[in-house]
Order: structure tokens, then sequence, then C-alpha cells
């Protein structure tokens, strides 16, 4: 299984040097043994504590190039095999380094999957040897509020020449980021651009700038693809965007966010790196031509060969230098071939998945339509319409706020609602909010789509009700380890102080007009929605003076 792949043009012939002494180090951690640099220019293969390392040096002419395998078992999975290909290559004017790391199951009873890291190596490279400018990932790209820096990041993304990914990293409404940015950064030199999208940023503009599909924000993380141009024309931006919920899932499941972003990042990347990586089958290719091309020299300027043993050694020559063209064209063509094979691939993959996501969105749309409609129809049958108080009525009728609306909900789903005193207490600090009709929307779907959702499916399920800006299933960090900003999420329940840290939400600012949030649990002994609180943002860790 191919885990990552990479490759670096270097600045100068001399870095080739500077690489061969990053891996002789390398090397000598791994085997923890000292490893010279000119031990990897000569023919090798030997068994160093259980691990091999063999050398595959083509040098006799230029470029010099040099193939390293080093292979060693898994210390912790019995029958799995790591593999590791390196090769560096001294230019005329610039040098090169690939870098191939695989695994090798003994068969399929392997089960455990290898997470994606970076080969430390790679850090040993950048720091002995000067990359070449345009190598991605060099630095963290800070984007902010600023409507030039925006349109600069969306001309970027949609250039049709662009061939390495961007990675969006958004903060949460408290400035923090799932991932550590300049780690993932480290890890990702070489391969991908990591754009810190900063707190202040208006979403609104990123959005239609960006377009909805290539933004991320609050605290969301998008992985955007290099374009892919369709041979009918027009091209076709592929993007992975992980929701916080997502990243919540993988935090709970004790699962690493930067090795799955690595992970996704180089399911893209691996097979463009590996077309320019020189494999140790290549190196013995032209050590072998090296080699054939040196003894055809000497047979030109030998004077004591015979003319007719000369004429014979130079047919064989052309017809075996024949015989490799003809070879290297049919590997190119077949290496064309599967490229072409693999983004047809990717491309059917994609448009599957998008089609199965949708099947399974409108398949879920159906059947919450038809429960709500069999119920409805239920409710229709036996309802009287003196049931409807007058009071109701003029709440529909009058000028929406949020009590009003906690009222109406009460009104409607007496059975499946329970709304507290505090609730309808911190309404009133939100009277003058001006999106009330947003807020009643909202608060619908909690006994309705909310609830379906959660019965069948548990909580992963049930927020996909809302959007990553509607509802959120828990506070930051910050507030939840603060004891004194958890006290503001408590509230009193059958007798019980009650922690509600869900939320709706509706706006970002500290302005009650624009901005409100609704904390509530699900009580699901007696199957029910409670709310305790309806009112302005409550106080976070920024807040605090």
């Amino acid at each position: 299984m191919l885990i990552y792949a990479n490759s670096l043009e270097l600045q100068s012939p001399e870095d080739a040097d500077h690489a061969l002494h990053a891996v002789a180090r390398w090397l000598g951690q791994k085997t923890k043994t000292w490893i010279e640099a000119d031990d990897l220019r000569t023919v090798k293969n030997d068994n160093i504590n259980g691990a091999w390392i063999r050398c595959f040096p083509a040098s006799e002419l230029p470029p010099e190039t040099y193939s390293i395998l080093f292979t060693h078992p898994d210390v912790d999975i019995p029958g799995r095999q790591w593999v590791t290909e390196l090769s560096i290559q001294k230019r005329y004017d610039s040098a090169f380094f690939s870098l191939l790391l695989e695994t090798s199951d003994i068969s399929t009873q392997i089960k455990t999957v290898p997470e994606t890291t970076r080969p430390r190596l790679i850090q040993f490279i950048s720091n002995k040897c000067k990359v070449a400018m345009g190598i991605p990932g060099m630095a963290v790209q800070h984007v902010q509020n600023d409507y030039d820096h925006l349109r600069a990041l969306a001309q970027a993304i949609e250039h049709p020449y662009r061939r390495d990914p961007v990675v969006l990293v958004s903060r949460d409404h408290d400035g923090y980021a799932y991932v550590d940015i300049d780690r993932l950064q480290e890890q990702l030199f070489g391969l991908a651009q990591v754009v810190d999208i900063s707190r202040q940023v208006n979403s609104y503009d990123l959005e239609r700038l960006l377009t909805r599909k290539r933004s991320a924000w609050g605290g969301a993380i998008n992985v955007i693809f290099p374009p892919i141009t369709h041979r009918r024309g027009g091209q076709h931006i592929r993007n992975r965007l992980f929701l916080t919920y997502e990243l919540d899932d993988l935090i709970k499941n004790q699962h690493s966010i930067t090795s799955e972003v690595i992970s996704t990042v180089t399911h893209w990347t691996n097979m463009d790196h590996k077309k320019r990586h020189i494999a140790p089958s290549d190196a013995r290719l032209k050590r072998a031509r090296d080699r054939q091309n040196v003894l055809r020299d000497k047979l030109e300027t030998a004077s004591e060969a015979n003319e007719t043993e000369r004429e014979y050694l130079k047919y064989a020559a052309e017809e075996i230098e024949a015989a490799e063209e003809q070879s290297h064209k049919l590997v190119e063509d077949y290496k064309h071939q599967l490229e072409q094979s693999q983004l047809e691939e990717m491309r059917l993959e994609e448009e599957f998945q998008h089609s199965q996501k949708r099947l399974r969105r409108e398949e879920r749309k159906n059947e919450q339509l038809l429960h709500q409609l069999q119920e409805q129809g239920a409710k229709l049958n036996k309802l009287d319409i003196s049931e409807i108080t007058e009071d109701v009525a003029s709440l529909i009728e009058g000028s929406l706020s949020p009590e009003n609306c906690l009222r109406i909900l009460e009104a409607f789903f007496p059975d499946k609602v329970q709304i507290l005193d505090s609730a309808f207490s911190s309404a009133k600090d939100s009277c003058h909010f001006d999106q009330s009709e947003r807020l009643l929307a909202l608060l619908w779907k909690l006994p309705t789509e909310f609830v379906s959702a959660l019965k069948e499916g548990g909580t992963n399920e049930a927020r996909r009700a809302f959007t990553t800006n509607e509802y959120s299933p828990t506070e930051s960090e910050s507030v939840q380890n603060n004891a004194e900003l958890r006290r503001y999420r408590l509230f009193k329940y059958k007798g019980d102080e009650v922690e509600m840290l869900q939320h709706l939400k509706i706006g970002i600012s500290d302005d009650p007009v624009k901005t409100i949030r609704v904390h509530f649990c699900w009580d699901g002994e007696d199957d029910r929605i409670v709310i305790g609180y309806c009112g302005p943002h409550l106080p976070v860790a920024s807040h605090k003076k």
C-alpha cells in the first residue's frame, strides 16, 4: 500500500551531496548505526539489525543518480514490512530528491490500516538543502478580513495550472482551530499549501468569492484539490470538507485530525509524485545505459580492434539501443494509459460518491416528510379547530419575538417540548432581535427533524438537521475548561442543575439585535426537548474582562 510520496526540486547541484548526508543521517538513526554518505554512492546490499539497505548508484555519466531502498519490519504488527524508496539526482544546475513510503503485508489477515504521517527524513532534507522556489507549503499563508486577500485566494484556487492542493483551516467564534496550523503545514511540506482563515474574515464575502463549496468557516477544514480539465472543455475542482461535527467525531474516537487531513491530501498527490520518483529499476537501467555508452566511446577510440570486430560490436550496440528505445516507449505509453485510467477512475468515484450522498439526503428528506405527513394527517383527523386557542392565534398574527416563538412552540408541541422559565426570562432580553422568523424555523426543527434523526441515528445524524452555522453540539474548549463559564450553561430542571452545552445559533456578533443562542438538551426518559435558554450570547472567554 502506498502511504506517502513526495518529490522536491533543489536549487543547486551541491544540494544532492547535502541530501545524501541527510539520508545517511536518517538511515543511521533508523538502524542505530553510523552510516557515511559515501557508503550510499556504491552498490550496497546490507542487513543491519533486521533492516535492509540496498543502494543502486548510476553515476558513471551525468546526471549522477542514486536510488536507495530501505526495508524494515513493523515493530508492532508482525507480518508487515515498511518499504522506503529514496532517489537523489545531481543535475547540471540543480538537484532532485524523491521519496516513496509503502507497506507490504504478508496476507490479508493484517487488518490494521497505517496512519499517514510525513517521514522525518523530509524535515532533514528541508533543513540541509535549499529547495527550489515554488515548492508548496514552505510557510502558512494567512488570510485576513481583506477583500483583496480573499480575491487573490480565489484566483489562486481557480488557476487552471494549479497542481497542488490547498487546505483551508478556519477558526470558530473563539478563534480556536481544530489543528495546530503550523505543524499541519510542516507535515504537508512539498505537498499542499495550508491557508489560515482568520476569525475576523467575513464569511459572506468568503462564500461570495470562493463559493460555498470552496470555503471554510466556523472551525471547518476544506481540502481543495487541483482543477481537472475535462476533454470536452471546462474544469472541475474537487474538495473534501471536514465539518466541525466530523472533527469532533475524530477527536472522540481518538483519531488524529492532522493524519486524516494528510491522508486526504496524499490520496490525490501520491500518484503525481510517484510519476516523478526515480525507482531502483530506473537507476539500474540508467547504470546499464551509462556502461553501454562508456563502452561505445571506448570502442570508437580503440586503435587495435580490427574493422570487422568494430562493425559487429557497433551493430550489436545499435540493436540493443533500438530495443531499449522500444521498451522505453512501451513503458511511457503504459504510464500514460495508467494515468488516464486513474484520473477517470477518480472522476467516476467522485461522481458516484456525490450521487450516493444526494440519494441518501433525498431518502432522509422523503422519510421525514412522510413521517410528518402521517403525523399531521392523524392530527388533522382528530383536530377540533377550537383546540387552537385564541392566545396562539394572536401570537401568530401579532409581531413575532423570541418569547412568542417559544410560546408557539410550546402550544403546538406540548408533549414534545419543555420550555423552562429561564428560557422565557432570557427571551425577554432579546425582545429586539430582528430574525424571529428564522428563529422559529430553527426551533420548529427541534421536535420534528432533529428528534426524528436523533432516534434513528444518534447525535451524528441529528446534527444534520441544521447547518454548522445553525447548531453546535457542544461549547468550545475554552468554555468547557472554565468552571465559571460553564455555570452560565446550568439550568434547573426536575429539581437538578442540568448542563446544556449544545445550542442553536444565529449571528456571531455581540449585538442582541443580530445574535441569539438557544441552549437545550434531550430528555430521553420523557422523550422531549428541554429548552433552558433563549437569549443573547452567553459569556465566553473572549467576553471576560
